[in-house]
């Protein structure tokens, strides 16, 4: 009976401790690797995150959770100076986030000009969470407006919130920004990508098919891939013509990630034993078209990756040791001490039988 006993308070202890103990912890960790032209992407620095969430600039990768930036190249970090941070967003060298903790104000920090401003945003332009959008013109995000989104934001010049009065009806999602320009979805059309001039307020449809509405921003383009050609495509804002990305034959595209310059393009090649990955940076004022065999970083699982200057910035998480319940320890204990005394009894037994 006391064997009996002790193996049930030990299954006890299990069964309570797997409903009782907290979650497993997550650990995330930022890794770089520098594109330098030759067939494989070479490893380079990796920075424990305090969170998922991370800004992908071209110098430096914001850690939401944290409020800190760390220069890709692998130099010291330090603090973005940000209370209640949340919607980290960047293009280029430019950064942007909300700040909480009070009534909100969007804030931006520009590492090429040099500048830090925290503007304040008004009753009834707060931000929906998740979606802030900068540029180096502009700042945008979606608000409430009568069941609907709608856009509301600031030009950088007047520094001054409102809504934009986009000719189009219903829900609005801005996706992407490049200077005036301003790329928005309607969730209920999910094959068309359109585009407002905050300038010229003019709208016109750029793009149509499967994939378009995930765009990336460069700093004189926007691209994305529409899965329904399929090809990588961009938008040059200069002449307005939507063309196709130069890479390999054989590639079928997945997905695109932008810098102010250059993209990189990701796929599948079809081969004799099935499709195998396969990636390419194309460099705009160049030309230059590199195939990657390997990256030098595990997109696959990747929480988020990005594209930094000529480096590959991707998030990786991975779950720490689980801590026990309360009282775990005490039952196991218990278990443990019901365990030696029925090796002592069974042992004096049979010393006992054989006298």
């Amino acid at each position: 009976m006391a064997l009996f006993a002790t193996v049930a308070m030990l299954l006890a202890a299990g069964v309570y401790n797997d409903a009782a103990a907290p979650p497993s912890p997550t650990a995330y960790e930022a890794r770089m690797a520098t594109l330098d032209g030759g067939p494989d992407g070479a490893g380079g620095p990796q920075v424990a995150l305090a969170g998922p969430r991370v800004a992908i600039g071209s110098h430096h990768v914001l850690d939401e959770a944290a409020a800190r930036f760390h220069p890709v190249d692998g130099g010291a970090s330090f603090s973005a100076n940000a209370s209640g941070m949340r919607d980290a967003t960047a293009t280029g060298d430019v950064f942007a986030w909300v700040e909480g903790g009070g009534p909100p104000s969007v804030h931006i920090r520009d590492f090429a000009r040099g500048t830090s401003t925290s503007v304040a945003v008004p009753e009834g332009l707060e931000p929906v969470a998740g979606h802030l959008i900068v540029s180096d013109s502009l700042a945008v995000w979606p608000i409430p407006s009568n069941d609907v989104w709608r856009v509301a934001g600031f030009v950088r010049a007047d520094l001054a919130p409102r809504e934009f009065d986009i000719p189009l009806p219903g829900n609005l999602t801005p996706l992407a920004a490049v200077g005036w320009d301003l790329f928005l979805a309607q969730p209920a059309e999910d094959d068309r990508l359109w585009l407002y001039n905050a300038s010229t307020q003019l709208l016109r449809q750029v793009a149509e098919g499967d994939g378009v509405q995930e765009v990336s921003a460069g700093g004189f383009f926007a691209a994305w891939v529409n899965r329904s050609v399929p090809q990588a495509e961009y938008l040059d804002l200069a002449s307005g013509r939507v063309e196709s990305i130069p890479g390999p034959a054989g590639v079928r595209a997945q997905w695109v990630r932008a810098s102010p310059t250059a993209v990189l393009v990701g796929g599948l090649r079809g081969g004799l034993f099935g499709d195998s990955p396969s990636a390419w940076h194309y460099d705009f004022p160049t030309g230059d078209a590199q195939v990657y065999s390997d990256l030098g970083v595990e997109l696959d699982g990747a929480v988020v990756f990005g594209l930094a200057d000529r480096t590959v910035v991707a998030v990786s998480s991975r779950p720490l040791p689980r801590e026990a319940a309360p009282l775990t320890p005490h039952l196991l204990a218990a278990g443990l001490g019901g365990m030696l005394v029925t090796v002592y009894l069974g042992t004096r037994d049979a010393l006992q039988g054989q006298d």
